[in-house]
């Protein structure tokens, strides 16, 4: 389920700059694709809601290859855009997902695990950087401890050598993104093929299917003082809000069509004078 900034309820738009990109990434790597589409987003008629989508093993071609959507997006959108990154992933390198983790990050994409979809291995640590992340209840999210296919080290202390440097990398970058050191920590214990799929409530300990939090507060702050309310008077409406809209009953199950009407009806009350 999306959060409401991210929900439309008008049909899918694709312009003619926008379809060229999508027919461009349509053949990509063997292993891995990455799909758009765009609609317009709720209460901002001038401003684009984008979906890529992540399917497949993750390269370095796919961190390109989103940069390069982001740019593109950028140019012919300025700035009138937001994304989100959907993902379908079993893994893949590990420095690749790392690094479509910061980008997500830098440019404040969001990410998702959508309904059946997937997210295994290195693909947790591009969900780990987005600082928005939305997992559905019926997605699969699942780590184990890194390794390398082609590695032919065969000695303890090379391997503890080459998780050191792994370490070093991930623990710097979850630390970063405001993502507990542990998710690396406790994945060393799992081998690859006893690959642990996360509970819902592992998923909320490790921060995966949350906002980062403070970033998630610092929007708070903006969005009161926009609405000229104090933080405190924000977070009554909101409470209000959700049960008043039925928001608080709703789940992934719930109909696109009903969640707009709540989503709807929780802004007219939060923006009531």
């Amino acid at each position: 389920m999306l959060p409401s900034a991210f929900r439309s309820k008008c049909a899918p738009r694709l312009g003619a700059w926008l379809l060229g990109q999508l027919l461009a990434f349509l053949a990509l790597s063997a292993n891995a694709e990455v799909l758009v589409s765009t609609q317009p987003l709720i209460g901002k008629p001038d401003s684009v809601y984008v979906r890529m989508l992540l399917k497949g093993s993750i390269s370095r071609k796919d961190f390109d290859d989103i940069n390069d959507l982001v740019r593109g997006f950028d140019e012919k959108l300025k700035g009138k855009w937001f994304a989100i990154l959907e993902l379908d992933s079993t893994g893949g390198n590990i420095e690749a997902a790392i690094d479509i983790g910061r980008l997500l990050r830098q440019r404040e994409l969001a990410a998702s695990v959508d309904r059946d979809a997937r997210c295994l291995s290195a693909c947790v640590y591009v969900l780990a950087g987005a600082s928005r992340r939305i997992v559905n209840q019926y997605a699969t999210v699942g780590i184990h401890r890194p390794y390398d296919p082609d590695d032919r080290a065969d000695s303890p202390e090379q391997q503890k050598a080459k998780q050191a440097r792994w370490g070093t990398l991930i623990t710097k970058f979850l630390g970063s993104v405001n993502v507990p050191s542990r998710l690396y920590e406790d994945s060393l214990f799992i081998p690859p093929d006893r690959m642990k799929i996360l509970s819902a409530g592992e998923l909320q300990q490790y921060g995966l299917n949350a906002n980062d939090p403070y970033v998630d507060e610092a929007d708070e702050i903006r969005e009161a003082k926009r609405l000229g309310l104090s933080r405190q008077e924000l977070g009554k409406r909101k409470a209000a809000a959700r049960v008043r809209c039925g928001l608080d009953r709703m789940n992934d199950d719930t109909p696109t069509a009903q969640l707009s009407i709540a989503v709807k009806c929780m802004d007219e009350y939060i923006r009531r004078r």
